[in-house]
């Protein structure tokens, strides 16, 4: 037999699948695809960071405005993970403007392996290319101005002969991104 709590838990547990699968079922399934041509980073009392070519995706439920997502990219020199909010109102197929607010935990390849844990904010705007079936919109097109900034753990002088330990730094960056979502 269960106890009076063990009870209550599991009805809660029931209350709250049920509650969540409500609200899932209603949101609207979102992925997303872009590029960065070149992420400059400058490293505060150190050398500076370029990342160049990252690809990466995307994949969330849009509820109303919002739309948390989660997903990665790589690019030269990079390997990122992403996961964020994206706050996109009004109807999506209309163009409208955009700004996404995410974590984005990454390795630096250049050509040592150096931690960064970051996040960014980007306001931009999207176009939409194609009409949806009711209820979900179809692809569009969007560009963004990324503001990224916080710790990272770098070498002062990687690739050199006397190679230094990792020490702690701030980051600040900049990147422009293009990409599609459907």
């Amino acid at each position: 037999m269960l106890s009076r709590a063990g009870s209550l838990a599991i009805a809660v547990a029931l209350c709250l699948s049920l509650v969540t699968a409500s609200v899932a079922s209603r949101a609207e399934e979102r992925g997303s695809v872009e590029l960065e041509p070149v992420i400059e980073y400058w490293v505060l009392q150190h050398n500076s960071r370029t990342e160049i070519f990252t690809v990466g995706g995307t994949w969330g439920y849009r509820f109303g405005a919002f739309m948390p997502y989660a997903g990665g990219s790589v690019g030269f020199f990079g390997l990122h993970a992403r996961g964020g909010v994206a706050f996109i109102p009004g109807d999506l197929e209309e163009p409208t403007f955009l700004i996404r607010l995410e974590a984005r935990p990454q390795i630096f390849f250049n050509p040592c392996i150096e931690p960064a844990m970051l996040g960014a904010v980007g306001p931009g705007w999207r176009w939409p290319m194609e009409s949806g079936d009711p209820g979900n919109p179809g692809t569009a097109f969007f560009l963004l101005g990324n503001f990224v900034g916080g710790a990272g753990w770098v070498h002062d002088n990687c690739g050199k002969s006397t190679e230094k330990k990792l020490v702690s730094a701030g980051i600040v960056g900049a990147s422009i991104t293009a990409g599609f979502d459907w």
